[in-house]
Parts: C-alpha cells; structure tokens; sequence
C-alpha cells in the first residue's frame, strides 16, 4: 500500500524567471596556499536548480552581504529566499528590513532540458542601431522568442516537474527504464565531467533481474552495470518528444538571421 505523495511547493512551480525564488547555502571552508580560510555562498534556483556561486570572506554579516549585493547586480532581484536560518543570515534579514527614513545525436530530437536554457531570459537587454531596426521583424522576433520561451516552460512542466523523483516518493531503490536520461561512471573523469546518456536497452542476468544496461550517447553506444549508472532527475518521455520534435519540423521560421542562431544553438544543444 502507499499513500498519494504530496504536492511540489507552490514556489517550485509558479511560474517566474530563473533566480526568482532562491535557496541560499554557505559551503566551506575552503583553505587557501597562504592560510587564509574562504566560504563559498550557494545560491539555487528553486523552479531550474540553476546555480550562482560567490566566494565571501568570513562568516559575517557583513561578507554575506556583499555576496547578495554581486547576485543581484548580476542576476536580478530575487522575490523569495529560503534560508536555514543561519545567524549571519538571519542577521542580513534584519539589515534589509531597518527603514532608511522615519530589493544527440540526432539533429530533430530535442535535447535534455538544461538550466542553461532560462538564464538569459530577462537579461537580454542590447538592441540593434535603431536607424536599422525593422518595426515588423522586430515584432515577428519578439513573439518567436516568447513563443521558444513558452515551450521551454511547457518541455519543463512535462518533462522535469512531473518526473521529479520526489514527486515520485520512491523510497527503495528502483530498477533502469528505457529511455531514462543518465550519467555513466568514467574512472578517467571526475564525476562532475562523466558523460551524460540514454538507456537504449536494457539486459537481464541469470536471475532475471537487470543487471546491464545499453546506453546511447554522444559517440555511439556502451555497455555499462547498473552499478556504475547514475539517474538524473528527469526521465525522458517518448511521446512528449516525438510529438514536439513533430511540431518543431513542421512549424517554419517567420524571422531570419539572429533568430535562425538562436534555433540552431537549442539543436545542436546551446
């Protein structure tokens, strides 16, 4: 028996640009050659898990500060930060609220969702020599590119929110499913380089059970033990991309030049 899982928070669904709704996290310390001892301040995205790092100082107050101040400048104003409480945050929270008198390989299939994706949303700000700008392309540009971002939203919602493995509330471990988007161990790499793949075929041993799995991937494919395959957080899903890849063929490009680069780079994977 098992009970229905709850549901995602509000804030990691609502529907707002990357770095709106951020968790904040101090790591560390680290050691420097000549001795001195540095933090590194984590901020996460709660709705694309993009993150921004930023080296402070100390503990204080006052360094954390600083680090905020650079977030921002560079990714926008937050409106929610989650935190653990943390006395130099709490700290901070007490300093902002005091008034100042009496803020793949085949070209057609889409490419796993990345984070990259969202991080230039509401940053892009340069525009064209205005005695060249063409009111009609202009607009024909604009509406493509909150068309790409509408389907990003919506391959987010169908292919990320909906497989989250906490959505899933899995507490045993679980057996590889084809289509299932993975990184494989390289004892050559460190882990944060090993290559990303996608389970092809999967091979039972003598018991029945899976033992080996058969993995697509930039260069081919391999052969790889379960023991050494690692899940994403995502799962692929045939139909949803069979039937946008579908759409993508089908639905001409009303804008060239800039907008043909913004195309290929989603293809060829940004």
């Amino acid at each position: 028996m098992s009970s229905e899982p709850d549901p995602l928070p509000l804030d990691r669904v609502a529907d707002c640009v990357a770095f709106e709704i951020v968790g904040i996290d101090l790591a560390g310390p680290l050691f420097l050659k000549s001795g001195e001892k540095v933090w590194i301040a984590l901020f996460t995205c709660a709705n694309f898990h993009a993150i921004h790092l930023e080296l402070v100082n100390s503990l204080t107050t006052d360094s954390f500060l600083l680090s905020l101040r650079r977030f921002i400048a560079r990714r926008g104003r937050h409106r929610t930060i989650y935190s653990d409480n943390g006395t130099n945050f709490r700290c901070a929270f007490n300093d902002l609220s005091k008034p100042l008198t009496y803020v793949s390989e085949d070209p057609g299939e889409l490419i796993p969702l990345t984070p990259a994706m969202f991080l230039g949303e509401s940053h892009s700000y340069s525009v064209s020599d205005i005695e060249e700008v063409d009111s009609q392309k202009l607009s024909k540009r604009i509406k493509y590119r909150r068309k790409l971002f509408n389907d990003l939203r919506q391959r987010l919602r169908k292919e990320y929110l909906s497989e989250l493995i906490q959505k899933c509330n899995e507490k045993s471990s679980r057996e590889p499913k084809v289509g299932e988007i993975v990184l494989f161990e390289d004892d050559n790499k460190k882990r944060l380089f090993w290559p990303m793949a996608k389970i092809i075929e999967l091979i039972p041993g003598r018991d029945g059970k899976i033992r080996t799995v058969k993995l697509k991937t930039q260069h081919g494919t391999v052969l790889r033990p379960v023991q050494r395959v690692y899940p994403l957080e995502i799962r692929a899903n045939e139909n949803c991309v069979t039937q946008e890849v579908a759409e993508h063929r089908t639905t001409p490009l009303s804008v060239k030049g800039d907008i043909d680069d913004v195309s290929s780079e989603l293809d060829n994977g940004g």
